[in-house]
């Protein structure tokens, strides 16, 4: 197929990039590992809605990635999870866009260029929160 756009070719690939949500999601374990099937694509559905925005405009709402974020880690969730299912992601992501973009080298470079851009800003926000807790933690005692 011949994709005119990145907005088409994720229009498109919508069903498939979902599954490689939820696949990342598995992968990730950790909390995604106590979630049924059913809120595992919920959870999936709602992420990939978030980056495929990010990706069409190459923007990160870091306030916003912050603050879930830091609700994440009160509720008790490890961090880590999320940095291990958004490298998965991006790996699941980059094997698709090599399959199906053989042919269009272009757009096949700017998708996996974005991913990458993304992917680098969401793990250094997380990261960035993981270290606020171990300063406050270090600063309280």
């Amino acid at each position: 197929m011949h994709y005119n756009s990145i907005d088409h070719f994720l229009t498109v690939q919508y069903d498939t990039l979902l599954t490689i949500m939820e696949a990342a999601q598995r992968e990730a374990g950790g909390h995604y590992a106590a979630y049924t099937a059913e809120e595992l694509h919920r959870n999936a559905a709602g992420d990939l809605r978030e980056v495929l925005a990010s990706v069409r405009d190459l923007k990160v709402d870091n306030p916003a990635l912050h603050a879930s974020a830091r609700q994440n880690m009160v509720r008790g969730l490890d961090l880590d999870d999320l940095i291990r299912m958004g490298q998965a992601f991006e790996r699941g992501f980059e094997v698709l866009v090599e399959k199906e973009l053989q042919e269009q080298w272009e757009l096949a470079a700017e998708l996996n260029r974005r991913v990458r851009h993304l992917g680098t800003r969401f793990r250094s926000n997380i990261t960035g929160v993981k270290l606020d807790q171990t300063i406050q933690r270090l600063t309280e005692q």
